[in-house]
């Protein structure tokens, strides 16, 4: 994970979708929808491990993700 001395890294991905209907009388009455994302960083160095995460998948947030989890996982937050 960014070439820094890990023995180990690992990204967690989830999405999900749900969908909620409410009838009254066969008529729909409301409805709602929502989506939930985010991804999980894991990386660790020797003994020490360090995690991060965000809710976005653009690669200049997993990559600051991956950054911060390292320094994490090597003593330097």
């Amino acid at each position: 994970m960014m070439s820094h001395q890990l023995d180990y890294a690992d990204l967690y991905f989830q999405y999900s979708r749900h969908e909620a209907w409410s009838l009254e009388d066969g008529a729909v009455k409301s409805g709602s929808r929502s989506t939930d994302q985010g991804v999980g960083v894991r990386a660790i160095s020797g003994e020490k491990t360090g995690f991060a995460y965000s809710d976005e998948f653009q690669f200049p947030v997993l990559t600051q993700a991956a950054k911060a989890a390292r320094a994490i996982a090597q003593g330097r937050r």
